[in-house]
């Protein structure tokens, strides 16, 4: 298994396009097993392109070698390289068309250690990011058995740190064989164990944007199994962290747009805008529907969103997706594919937005046939996301009478 960098060309016809034709390989690093793979790709606030790279799943096999803290292997690291030139030669560890920072910290010419590397001691390096203001670099790390980690790196590092795998799950000794004192290891500023179903962090940024003052300068992250989210801030050289519940079905990213506001993605490819909770206007969803008709009639559903807060709220978008086995017949929302949706600029305190669709059953109603919809809510730029509860129609059948015959 391998992990391979490249670099493509903006397609001449939709700048919005890479040409899959234009592939130039930089990196080819081979893997001794399928995980642990680069989780990221970033350019620092110095220009240069930041690659984090797992161990390649050494620690998943027996008897591993302990390749994260040996600096001759790319894997279990942090690279740090310049891809604005480039040589048709391999530059050390690599494979061509990019140059070594001068100022890297195991810079030796080829061979001996890899020049590309800039911090190591890494396991499967899930998310990096740069602070927008400060340049300072966060690593979320994911751990082994026990420990989910985030390491924090200083914008005016140079480099070199050693974050301790497999030497130490963050700060836990794990594998202390031929390792150096705990003094040559960079430690975690944050750490969570595995309890509470959490698995496996996913890292992402620190908030710059202006519409959420007190969430300025709070780093974000959240685990893909519990869906916990965190966030962290340093005060007076101390990191403080506080825990949030909200309704996260694996999460695998963080995103943040120009403005520097916040989005994480789920795995589901659901995308949700983050806002500060204590401005958060309340948001009502409120659905109705016939509970039981007969067979042959069509259900009506009317979705009532109310602004229930002080604040007016901006771009609210309502979203409702049409019940398995039944097929739309009218509707005063947009359609596209199965999703009806409705929007508005802004919704007033106290005001109101309502939309209606009608569907129809596709399957055969043989005695009864439940309708479900369920898969409906509203978002909006600064409200928190609400979803609807189940919404149940019961479809009776036609009576069928057969006579009776006595002898």
């Amino acid at each position: 298994h391998d992990n391979r960098l490249s670099r493509f060309q903006v397609s001449a016809n939709d700048p919005n396009l890479a040409d899959p034709n234009s592939e130039q390989i930089l990196m080819t690093i081979v893997e001794p097993d399928d995980g642990h793979n680069g989780g990221d790709i970033k350019f620092g606030p110095d220009g240069y392109l930041y690659v984090p790279v797992g161990d390649g799943g050494l620690y998943d096999q027996n008897n591993p070698t302990p390749n994260p803290q040996d600096l001759r292997s790319p894997l279990g690291k942090i690279l740090r390289i310049d891809v604005t030139g480039g040589s048709p030669y391999a530059p050390d560890c690599g494979s061509a068309l990019y140059t070594i920072p001068a100022n890297n910290p195991f810079t030796d010419g080829p061979g001996g250690t890899c020049d590309e590397i800039w911090a190591y001691g890494l396991r499967n390096p899930w998310r990096i990011s740069f602070d927008r203001l400060t340049g300072d670099l966060f690593i979320a790390d994911v751990g082994q058995y026990n420990w989910e980690e985030v390491n924090w790196q200083a914008a005016s590092s140079t480099g070199g740190q050693n974050y301790g795998w497999p030497c130490y799950e963050a700060n836990a000794a794990y594998n202390l064989t031929d390792c150096a004192p705990a003094s040559s290891y960079t430690f975690p500023v944050f750490a969570y164990d595995h309890s509470n179903s959490n698995c496996s962090i996913t890292g992402g940024y620190i908030y710059r944007g202006s519409r959420y003052p007190s969430m300025q300068g709070h780093y974000l992250l959240a685990d893909f199994c519990s869906g916990t989210v965190w966030s962290l801030n340093r005060e007076n050289d101390v990191w403080q962290s506080n825990s949030y519940d909200l309704s996260l079905t694996f999460p695998t990213t963080f995103g943040q747009d120009q403005a520097g506001e916040m989005y994480v993605l789920e795995h589901s490819g659901e995308l949700s805008h983050i806002a500060e909770n204590s401005l958060l206007p309340p948001l009502s969803t409120h659905k109705s529907a016939p509970p039981i008709i007969s067979d042959g009639q069509p259900i009506t559903y009317t979705l009532t969103v109310a602004n229930d807060g002080t604040l007016t709220v901006t771009n609210v978008l309502i979203t409702d997706t049409i019940p398995l086995n039944t097929s739309l017949l009218s509707t005063d929302g947009v359609l596209n594919g199965s999703v009806v949706s409705w929007q508005t600029g802004a919704l007033a305190p106290g005001d109101q937005i309502q939309g209606q669709l009608v569907i129809t059953p596709t399957l055969p109603v043989s005695g009864t046939l439940v309708i479900r919809n369920e898969f409906y809510g509203v978002q909006a730029d600064n409200a928190e996301r609400v979803r609807g509860t189940a919404v149940i129609t019961i479809i009776n059948g036609q009576s069928v009478y057969l006579p009776l015959i006595q002898k």
